[in-house]
């Protein structure tokens, strides 16, 4: 179920500037066992225990990195991904990670922006740990245009505190 929400979310991008997303192969069955058998997915559901939406998130370089963040689009609109976030956020201050990371479409209206809403702010360039730079690297190979990207951090139980 978790790949076909992946899917189904993803299709928000077929006319948006990032179409190419839409095209892309959901996370591997065998990565999302390993997430879930580590402790790397936050799910939320309806009163009926319907699945509504999903996080994923790995430990990177003493923080935390949300990795997917997808809600059915049927679902949109019901801060369903904004309370997925603050749950992640609350793992990250369980750890004791200073920083959640994410990296997203610096102008898509539903990734950078919204990001932002929620007390994210841009990684300068100068402060990304290697497993940051590696990780959008990845991206860059599996199609993602890197002029299009940004990687984000918020501050782990202290909403939008700078460094």
């Amino acid at each position: 179920m978790l790949r076909q929400i992946e899917a189904a979310a993803a299709q928000r991008f077929r006319n948006s500037a990032h179409p190419e997303v839409a095209r892309m192969s959901p996370t591997e069955l065998a990565a999302l066992e390993d997430l879930a058998s580590g402790e790397g997915i936050l799910v939320a559901t309806d009163s009926r225990d319907s699945l509504l939406g999903f996080a994923l998130y790995a430990p990177m370089a003493g923080d935390l990195y949300l990795g997917e963040l997808n809600v059915l689009p049927e679902a949109a609109g019901r801060r369903i991904g904004a309370r997925l976030i603050e749950a992640v956020v609350e793992v990250a201050v369980q750890r004791g990670c200073r920083w959640l990371l994410l990296t997203t479409f610096r102008q898509v209206p539903w990734n950078a922006p919204y990001y932002r809403r929620l007390g994210f702010e841009e990684v300068p360039e100068d402060e990304r740990s290697a497993a940051l730079t590696a990780e959008m690297a990845r991206q860059a190979a599996r199609g993602l245009p890197p002029e299009s990207r940004v990687a984000m951090r918020r501050h782990a139980g202290a909403g939008t505190q700078s460094s």
